[in-house]
């Protein structure tokens, strides 16, 4: 996911990989860099809906802007945060307080650049214009891993006896189980761009956003068929999850009603112990360490089986950043013979880069049903 990071957040990272002609003056690189961002964000002045005038002064300000070096990545967060403060104000005052917000929305969605390549394949007259274009990318951005504000995991799942967990068998059709899971919710994601695009799109623009999913479909089915296949299971995926995978596994059931969660968050050697009381499966956040914010989603599933996903975030320019993907620790919470386990630990730090280097690990992790009285 690091590269989606990247696209979402520094597009000017693209240039890394793409290469650049051989430039020779400050007035070819600022061409080069005016080019590459009127094709990394085409038509801005129908999606933000400003004159022509206005429009090319953005490019020019957008390449100006890429070639000020000061507050680079190798420069401290604080100057990073001044600069990029200092570029937006800038933008800002170009745009209009209007203008602007939806520009800083739209220049982090990736979808932008899936409404771009969907325009190329049509004739002029034919492609999406204006407001639709705005609408179109925040329509596909609402609906992918990046814009449905919560972690795209799939579901957790056990394996059945005679069969030993963790076994090659038992591990392919866990694998085969959460691609299907993860083929079902995109699916369902294009249903609904689909159906609200149809409020804004032509017959014919329609029709090629329903090709273009239906060529992504179906190139996602057939490699999921021949999986199927391979682990002896019909080609056919079905509409609906399989209760089980030849006798197998089978998809884990939360437990219903409130769960306690204990655990500790040791952030650069500072610990925070929290304990919460929440109905399972509800978000919380918590302050930890070195200034950083914490989402957690606790599960436990109805086998004893425990489930801990952890987002890091910090401030950056007086909003939360999340440092990456979200971190899933899972752990038994009793024995076989029914006893209660040890609490569980995470088996490594994981340390993140942000304003700061971060050494992260959670400890101590335990969690329980409330007995209903």
């Amino acid at each position: 996911m690091i590269w989606a990071r990247q696209r979402i957040e520094r597009p000017e990272l693209i240039l890394a990989g793409q290469g650049s002609p051989r430039i020779e003056t400050e007035q070819e690189r600022w061409q080069w860099q005016r080019d590459f961002y009127l094709k990394l964000y085409p038509r801005l002045g129908e999606v933000l809906q400003i004159d022509a005038k206005t429009e090319s002064s953005l490019y020019d300000l957008l390449a100006t802007q890429a070639l000020n070096v000061r507050g680079g990545d190798g420069a401290p967060a604080d100057l990073q945060d001044q600069v990029a403060t200092e570029k937006d104000r800038e933008l800002e005052k170009l745009l209009g307080e209007r203008a602007f917000q939806r520009f800083d929305v739209y220049r982090s969605m990736p979808a932008a650049g899936d409404v771009s390549r969907l325009n190329a394949t049509f004739e002029e007259a034919e492609r999406i214009r204006g407001e639709a274009l705005w609408q179109l990318a925040k329509t596909i951005h609402e609906n992918s891993i990046y814009g449905v504000g919560e972690p795209a995991t799939s579901p957790s799942y056990e394996t059945l006896e005679p069969e030993v967990a963790g076994s090659p068998r038992s591990q392919a059709l866990i694998m085969v189980a959460q691609q299907q899971y993860h083929f079902r919710m995109q699916e369902g994601w294009r249903k609904r761009i689909e159906t609200e695009a149809a409020s804004f799109l032509t017959p014919t623009q329609l029709d090629a956003l329903k090709r273009s999913h239906a060529e992504t479909s179906a190139s996602f089915r057939r490699s999921m068929e021949s999986t199927r296949k391979e682990v002896g299971l019909t080609p056919t995926i079905p509409d609906t999850p399989e209760e089980t995978l030849l006798g197998i596994i089978r998809r884990r059931m939360p437990v219903e009603g409130e769960i306690v969660t204990k655990f500790t968050v040791t952030v650069n050697d500072e610990p925070v112990h929290i304990e919460r009381a929440v109905p399972n499966r509800q978000r919380f956040g918590f302050q930890a360490g070195s200034g950083l914010w914490i989402e957690a989603i606790p599960t436990l599933y109805q086998d004893g089986w425990f489930e801990l996903l952890l987002a890091y975030f910090e401030t950056r320019r007086g909003k939360l950043r999340q440092l990456d993907q979200w971190v899933v620790i899972g752990s038994p919470t009793r024995e076989p013979n029914g006893a209660p386990s040890a609490p569980h630990d995470a088996g490594t730090d994981t340390q993140w880069r942000g304003r700061i280097e971060y050494k992260i690990r959670p400890t101590g992790i335990t969690a329980s049903a409330v007995e209903r009285r």
